[in-house]
């Protein structure tokens, strides 16, 4: 191999002296090439003698490096190898470019021993530079005789390997002399420090697709994983699997993922969209039918372990079954989840699409309590009657049967019973719709008896539809909102007189921010709200309203949870997945609380 290298080497030194070129980036201060080809020959080409203290990776334009890439690469660390090679022919330095494919019989110490390394390939020098580095980490380094480039993502690669052009190769003038050890790191912090099954820290495992179908899934439980704890773990097949796994897919039987059996999972029809999540004795399974559910499941754990984890991830040994309802585990001590949602009724683009949505959204968050608002007859039909298998509705009309209620609450009918009711129109309001109005409830909870009220309204404003003569939101309307606040607590204060001094809740689309009078007028009133004083997870700056499908801006919200009594709020979350952006224009919002 090495005396094929060499005839390369003075084959490119004899054709440059026949065209009398020198290497591009070569200036006139060099000796001519013809004057120094022995010297040069003899001081690149490889030797077994000690190394020096420097790494000449070009010298005048000339290189025994080999440019080599994982076989299996992504395009994006195709890509980023391609611009490492056209960057340094641009300077008149042209090296060889493969991949790190070999026989299985090949010797290890046949390789190349001058290459430059582009992410985690098979070369030891990549494992033990790139085997701890997190997603957004990169490092450029010289380990034995190569040059190694590498992130933890294939986008930190990427990152990395612009880094090494615009500092060690556009200016080099053909010469590239580099110390040895390492040159650039790059790294970063992740909301979860830490990641384990039951104790375990996974940093070893590998994520398992069961079959072809289900690879999308596992690539997507990778990418979820590394956002949040910075960890890439390796996609691969269930025969190149070893001991330490998390397996993604349909198991075609119980021992072929042991020790999870998820014996549930075979009860399951074949065109359930129904999903399992089991971990067992450190193998975490995310199961399902088909590729949906499977998806679904990972949507779920991302949800469930990911998103609202500060520090330790630590998953115990679990196993449920998640036929219909998918529920986000409530903040630790809390007793009720409540949630405003604002399903934007039937506008928008394509509401038939958006309205499983919606459903999907409530099954993941499986709230206790939920006020709708923009709820017409149609999402009534279409999603809120599918609800009532888990839910029941504290009133679906108004007092006369008709019209519907557009701001109707419900709650879980297996933990609460609703010991009273009612809805009505808020009377500062445009009249020409039936959108605005408030509802009320008194729930009790079956396993202790706490009682507390809920109060769900979807607040006025004068649209410029409306042709309000005169009238502008920002003066008449704003006196409507104030009016809104005013009259949900004289029901709040009839209801305490009644049932007692209950914790109470203003939930709803309030149509004003924390700017507003109105919002002024409710803490005057004694009110608080859960973004404000949640203390293990809060969430403030951010709008809840945005366009269908797009990430909600930075700013003051309009959906709020106030609250007043003997109450504390653990988690106020406004929810910004991928599915619950496409079911509305408005971010669901819910708080985790303990009635004391």
């Amino acid at each position: 191999m090495k005396s094929k290298r060499h005839t390369f080497l003075l084959l490119t030194i004899v054709a440059l002296l026949l065209c009398n070129v020198l290497c591009g980036c070569n200036d006139e201060k060099n000796p001519p090439l013809e004057e120094s080809a022995d010297s040069q020959s003899e001081s690149l080409q490889e030797t077994d003698e000690p190394t020096s203290p420097e790494l000449v990776i070009a010298e005048k334009g000339t290189s025994i490096f080999h440019l080599v890439r994982p076989e299996n690469a992504s395009t994006e660390i195709v890509d980023a190898s391609k611009k490492v090679y056209e960057a340094l022919a641009a300077v008149g330095i042209n090296v060889e470019f493969g991949v790190d494919w070999e026989d299985y019989d090949a010797d290890p110490k046949d390789r190349y021993r001058y290459e430059i390394l582009i992410g985690h390939t098979n070369r030891e020098e990549s494992d033990a530079l790139g085997k701890e580095l997190l997603n957004e980490d990169y490092v450029i380094a010289t380990q034995n005789d190569k040059l190694v480039i590498c992130g933890g993502g294939d986008e930190a690669t990427a990152i990395a390997c612009s880094r090494f052009i615009a500092d060690y190769v556009m200016n080099c003038k053909g010469s590239i002399v580099l110390q040895r050890g390492e040159l650039l790191r790059y790294t970063t912090t992740y909301d979860i420090t830490a990641f384990k099954l039951d104790g375990v820290d996974v940093k070893d495992y590998s994520i398992v697709y069961t079959v072809f179908t289900y690879k999308e899934a596992a690539t997507r439980l990778r990418d979820e994983i590394a956002k949040y704890t910075g960890r890439v773990f390796p996609v691969v097949t269930m025969s190149k699997a070893g001991d330490k796994r998390i397996i993604v897919g349909a198991p075609e039987n119980a021992s072929a993922v042991a020790p999870c059996t998820a014996e549930k999972f075979f009860a399951l029809p074949d065109n359930s969209t129904n999903h399992v999540i089991e971990q067992k004795d450190g193998t975490l399974l995310l199961a399902g039918k088909n590729e949906y559910a499977v998806l679904d499941a990972v949507e779920t754990f991302s949800a469930t372990y990911l998103q609202s984890t500060k520090g330790e991830l630590n998953i115990p040994d679990v196993s449920t079954e998640h036929t219909l309802f998918v529920a986000t585990p409530l903040a630790d001590g809390a007793d009720v989840r409540i949630m405003t949602f604002n399903t934007l009724g039937t506008n928008g683009d394509n509401p038939s699409v958006r309205f499983p949505l919606i459903f999907e959204t409530v099954r993941r968050y499986l709230p206790d309590v939920v006020g709708f608002q923009e709820a017409n007859k149609t999402i009534h039909s279409a999603v809120l009657e599918d609800l009532t298998d888990v839910y029941d509705f504290v009133n679906k009309y108004h007092d006369a049967g008709a019209p519907v209620n557009y701001t109707p609450i419900m709650y879980r009918k297996d933990k609460f019973n609703c010991i009273a009711g009612g809805v009505e129109f808020l009377r500062s309001r445009y009249t020409g719709t039936n959108t605005k109005s408030y509802s009320w409830a008194v729930l009790e909870l079956k396993s202790t008896g706490k009682r507390f009220i809920v109060l769900n309204l979807h607040g006025a404003l004068i649209s410029p539809a409306y042709n309000l003569e005169g009238m502008t939101n920002a003066v008449e309307g704003a006196a409507w909102r104030r009016d809104n606040v005013a009259q949900l607590h004289e029901r709040a204060v009839k209801l305490q007189t009644k049932y007692g001094a209950l914790p109470t809740f203003l939930i709803g689309d309030f149509n004003f921010n924390k700017a507003a009078a109105a919002y002024s007028d409710a803490t005057a009133l004694g009110y608080v709200t859960a973004e404000k004083t949640a203390t293990q997870h809060k969430e403030t700056g951010t709008k809840t309203t945005h366009g269908i499908g797009s990430a909600p801006p930075s700013g003051k919200s309009i959906d709020h949870i106030f609250y007043q009594g003997n109450t504390t709020v653990f988690t106020h979350y406004i929810v910004r997945d991928e599915t619950a952006l496409a079911a509305s224009d408005h971010c669901p919002v819910y708080c985790d609380a303990k009635l004391n």
